[in-house]
């Protein structure tokens, strides 16, 4: 590719071209860093400005897609191709979290991981997934369970919470819940759990089967990792979660349902500070 700006976006690999030189292949190496475009070029100066800029207008922190053009003295210059607002879902206004409750009332919290910009939200029931009923179901049994999500997302009113293992949408029953998005357009917040259980495999989509849907009908998206040291997850807060016994497996038995009365949920999340969480209290 003789017309890329390979000097701006790339550094020679010294060890690997002189192994080529030996070899008799074409020198130099290149490895690509970006580490002169970040520091000899004004691409981090120009990128800032327009960025505060676009959130100045916006009175929002901004996400932006952009490309970019590079001269013949590798000065940088932009064309915007989508800028979107990060504004707050639910109440209006910035949203700052100051001291965090006490854990036992964490239903989860995590650091980054999230998707939607600032939220603040009042849930008023939560529609959870057990990973260890919905891994001992058949492939067909867990197509009915997808079906059975999206009748239960229909019938309910207000901010829903829906939090499910693996992947929501995928094309393979065993990475998540093979739900279309027609199915659970009408919740608020999407929760992906990274937690394995029989055939289970923790593999998460960060939200790119519904990326487009997700921003287009302002559903939040989250993802936890109960192992990672910044996060925090504990499905045992929710009345529906407290099983005497394991429940025969069947698709029903995989959903479990909890309204939220009091104490009441609230979703708390800071794009600034990059810190979510969830929990009960006033």
């Amino acid at each position: 590719m003789p017309a890329l700006p390979i000097q701006q976006l790339a550094e020679v690999d010294r060890p690997t071209t002189e192994r080529a030189e030996q070899l008799g292949l074409a020198v130099p190496v290149w490895r690509l860093t970006f580490t002169p475009l970040v520091k000899r070029t004004r691409f981090i100066e120009r990128l800032s400005r327009l960025l505060r800029t676009l959130e100045s207008s916006y009175r929002h922190p901004v996400d932006v897609e952009f490309t970019l053009q590079l001269n013949r003295q590798g000065e940088p210059s932009f064309n915007l191709v989508q800028c979107r607002p990060l504004a707050t879902i639910g109440e209006t206004g910035p949203v700052t979290l100051a001291e965090e409750p006490d854990p036992g009332r964490v239903l989860f919290r995590t650091e980054g991981h999230f998707m939607g910009g600032n939220i603040n939200l009042t849930l008023d029931r939560v529609i959870r997934i057990d990973a260890s009923v919905y891994s001992r179901l058949t492939t067909g049994q867990r197509y009915e369970v997808a079906r059975l999500v999206g009748e239960t997302v229909r019938r309910g009113e207000g901010h829903t919470l829906l939090i499910g293992p693996g992947r929501w949408g995928t094309s393979s029953p065993e990475l998540g819940v093979p739900v279309r998005f027609a199915d659970i357009a009408g919740v608020s917040v999407l929760v992906e759990v990274s937690e394995k259980a029989g055939d289970m495999v923790p593999d998460l989509s960060y939200g790119s089967h519904f990326f487009r849907d997700l921003v287009e009908t302002g559903t939040a998206y989250v993802t936890l990792f109960p192992d990672d040291g910044q996060c925090r997850y504990q499905p045992g807060l929710l009345e529906s979660a407290s099983r005497e016994t394991e429940p025969e497996a069947r698709p029903e038995n995989a959903i479990l349902v909890t309204t939220m009365d009091d104490p009441s949920l609230h979703l708390r999340a800071d794009v600034i500070s990059h810190r979510l969480i969830c929990y009960f209290g006033d």
